[in-house]
């Protein structure tokens, strides 16, 4: 996603200095890895400002950095926020500086004290950034609002398909839709299982013999699987990657249309797309889809998702699936087996622990009239298999356990490997969530 720059100034205080300082930001927001658009000019008059702010929109711009480089009129400023108030926008002002042997001011903090106040006053939900171009920590904390900003773009314009709903009566894992798409963004687009059932049945013993080597490079199969199961797991995965062609993230409602009455759970089919580009997870979990949607924009990485199945008192969480997980998150040999015996799923799942490491873990809850998100960091550690078959892992929180279990708004939490607290806090903000 692309960061608009927008340089504006009075006419009176433009001077060389200003324009050596407003190019020297410029460049250390590209060599920080932001794609910045930015049209050289520092604009001292309201109707020049309004005109260059709405050309910034034009391409992928996913935010907008409003860069006072002297004194400036709130006039000139406010003509280019009406252009942008709907997306993510910053100011940021300058303060001294040494120059040749003197300390020098351009106006520019003054401009950004000014403006602030205006723009508090409007309520606007605007972020702001103090601080030089050669202010590593102001580069670093502007790279974390363009990366939310960007999130917030993709999530915008993401799709989800969703086959079937609500699974086993969970009502944290409903969504209000409208609401969800007006503050959130996603659309989600649902079918059903007897469509997926009937592309299942149309897949070619060409395809199925593909999708076998595909799985085949990713986990080893367990001798207790037999041919016929595991042909009928390919045959979902590959229905289910023809249809998911064009949604960003997939969720299939598998309890109890697939796992019982189909005989066949979804765990395989999930977690070999996972590694192919689109997020996946099950339950019907809407809102468990969507964290997982941001942990990605944010990350980069491939998200996974797993029950809160216990906290101790030591700090630990372990984040359990019933036997999805993607194959490029696993830990030692994986392995594909028949599903656990004793809760009435049939079929075949994945059968080894998530690696270690630094993660982030999100859930962004729906409340009556908006959201709020739960996030924060663990180490995770060697694990594992929870009750001998499932995947699992135990994370050690960086908070107390109390504090975990205190603001617990649903069993399933999306999960990244990498510190990403700081991009969702900005994420947060900027959707306005509390």
């Amino acid at each position: 996603m692309k960061t608009g720059f927008l340089a504006v100034g009075h006419g009176d205080y433009v001077s060389e200095m200003a324009r050596a300082k407003t190019l020297e930001a410029v460049r250390a927001l590209v060599d920080a890895g932001i794609d910045i658009v930015y049209d050289g000019k520092i604009h001292t008059d309201i109707h020049e400002a309004g005109k260059a702010s709405s050309e910034l929109l034009k391409g992928r711009t996913s935010s907008v950095i409003i860069f006072p480089a002297t004194w400036v009129e709130c006039p000139v400023v406010m003509a280019a926020v009406t252009e942008i108030e709907h997306i993510p926008f910053a100011l940021w002002g300058m303060g001294m500086f040494d120059h040749e042997g003197k300390r020098e001011s351009t106006g520019s903090f003054v401009s950004l004290a000014m403006l602030t106040g205006a723009f508090k006053k409007m309520e606007y939900n605007h972020e702001t950034f103090t601080g030089n171009p050669d202010n590593s920590r102001t580069i670093s904390n502007i790279k974390i609002f363009t990366s939310a900003a960007s999130a917030r773009y993709r999530l915008k314009r993401s799709l989800i398909g969703l086959v079937g709903y609500s699974s086993m009566g969970i009502y944290t894992g409903m969504f209000d839709a409208p609401m969800l798409r007006k503050k959130i963004g996603p659309e989600v687009l649902q079918t059903d299982s007897y469509t997926i059932v009937n592309m299942m049945d149309k897949v070619t013993p060409g395809e199925i013999s593909k999708a076998k080597s595909v799985l085949l490079e990713k986990a080893a199969i367990h001798s207790e699987v037999t041919d016929e199961s595991l042909e009928k797991s390919l045959r979902m995965y590959c229905a289910l990657k023809k249809w998911s062609e064009g949604f960003d993230a997939i969720n299939v409602k598998c309890q109890y249309e697939f796992s019982k009455e189909l005989g066949m759970t979804a765990c395989v089919p999930l977690s070999m797309l996972a590694g192919e580009g689109v997020v996946t997870s099950c339950e019907g979990d809407i809102p468990c889809s969507v964290s997982m949607l941001a942990l990605k924009y944010l990350s980069g990485g491939i998200p996974a998702y797993g029950d809160a199945l216990d906290v101790d008192s030591e700090g630990f969480v372990k984040f359990s699936p019933c036997g999805m997980i993607p194959y490029e998150l696993g830990s030692g040999e994986k392995i594909v087996r028949n599903f656990m015996p004793g809760y009435g799923f049939e079929g075949i799942q994945n059968s080894f622990v998530f690696k270690g490491g630094t993660i982030t873990y999100l859930r962004i809850a729906e409340d009556m009239d908006g959201y709020h998100f739960i996030y924060g960091k663990g180490t995770g550690m060697p694990t594992e298999l929870r009750q001998g078959y499932m995947p699992a892992l135990d994370v050690r929180l960086d908070i107390p356990a109390e504090d975990f279990i205190r603001n617990l708004s649903g069993q399933h939490y999306a999960f990244c490997y990498g510190d990403c607290t700081d991009e969702i806090r900005m994420l947060e903000k900027i959707y306005g969530c509390k």
